[in-house]
């Protein structure tokens, strides 16, 4: 606040609303103590909100990075402060993948994982299944919930302040609050939802991921303002030619690029990346199962050149045998001055 604004302070009270020009321990208007609080004019407030560009500071340390390529690609590292929306088919593993990347947290940060759908005994065997387990044994660092009131999600966010949460799904969440209309999956109930966990990302710069159903289109189910209202919208499809392997793409991203494929393959162990080197031999053989080419990724470049080795080398050791078409016309046609031997069979 610079001195021109600290001039234009004022304080007004939370009880009659009045102003005064100097704080005080008790209003003069109603009587109250310790209900005023600092205020600006609008001149000072409008300049407070403003700032040149050139002015601005980036922040080496905004982004996490949770080491699985695939949705690092997706989002660029997810950025602090935003809310990411998740959307995909019934049973392609949008809760594993979120699982996967609350326990993949760096620095020791803290994850919250909330279900509406699920018991926790259910996240707790799916965390077995996929490793997550094993390192929250070591770390414990992940807290998960289960609940579908919109009020207990609210506070166990603010009571465990995590780093990265998680809510599964967001058609399954209803507010107990009479003044929120609406049942399960109403625009309104999915409108205060989403307020809520935006505004809690951005106070305490965390980061947010909403899973939202998806309808027969292939949208993802809800009112379009959710997707203008949060940061990323980030939509999983099955490739039906392959089963098991499943692609991301980011539709809408405010802090990277979108319209960039990216290919992960699910496992008994969970969602694995196929562009590392320990899965590229038996991705690429499944891949290759069916099509002879390996479909076209620019995270799956050292597939791709296996594929095309695979292709020069059979060539190679199966010469094609080339064929003369005069030759063949030469046979074709006869010659008067030719030797025959005619055989008579009378």
């Amino acid at each position: 606040m610079t001195k021109g604004d600290q001039s234009r302070t004022r304080y007004q009270c939370a009880n009659c609303k009045s102003m005064q020009v100097r704080w005080r321990l008790r209003c003069p208007s109603c009587g109250k103590d310790y209900t005023l609080q600092v205020t600006l004019e609008a001149a000072a407030r409008v300049r407070s909100s403003m700032m040149l560009l050139a002015d601005f500071k980036p922040l080496s340390d905004d982004r996490i990075y949770t080491g699985f390529g695939p949705w690092d690609r997706l989002t660029s590292g997810m950025k602090r402060g935003f809310t990411y929306l998740l959307g995909g088919q019934k049973g392609i593993g949008k809760s594993t993948l979120t699982l996967q990347l609350a326990s993949s947290i760096p620095n020791k940060e803290v994850s919250l994982v909330t279900s509406a759908e699920e018991q926790i005994s259910s996240v707790g065997d799916r965390s077995v299944r996929t490793g997550v387990f094993e390192r929250e044994i070591r770390d414990r660092r992940v807290y998960v919930q289960q609940t579908s009131c919109t009020e207990d999600l609210f506070r166990a966010i603010d009571l465990c302040r995590p780093n990265f949460f998680v809510i599964d799904s967001m058609q399954k969440f209803m507010s107990k609050s009479s003044s929120i209309g609406g049942t399960f999956g109403s625009s309104s109930q999915l409108k205060y939802l989403v307020d809520g966990i935006r505004e809690r990302a951005d106070k305490m710069k965390a980061v947010a991921l909403i899973i939202g159903q998806v309808r027969a289109d292939g949208q993802i189910a809800g009112p379009n303002m959710i997707q203008h209202d949060v940061d990323a919208v980030i939509r999983l499809t099955k490739d039906s030619r392959h089963p098991g392997v499943v692609r991301g793409i980011a539709i809408k991203n405010r802090g990277g690029p979108t319209d960039l494929w990216q290919t992960m393959v699910m496992t008994e162990t969970g969602l694995e990346d196929p562009s590392s080197d320990e899965q590229g031999v038996r991705v690429s053989d499944q891949l290759a199962q069916d099509a002879k080419v390996v479909p076209s990724s620019r995270f799956m470049a050292k597939l791709n050149d296996r594929e095309r080795q695979r292709s020069a080398k059979r060539q190679d050791e199966e010469p094609v045998e080339e064929f003369d078409d005069a030759d063949e016309l030469r046979r074709d046609v006869y010659d008067p001055n030719a030797d025959e031997e005619f055989v008579d069979d009378d």
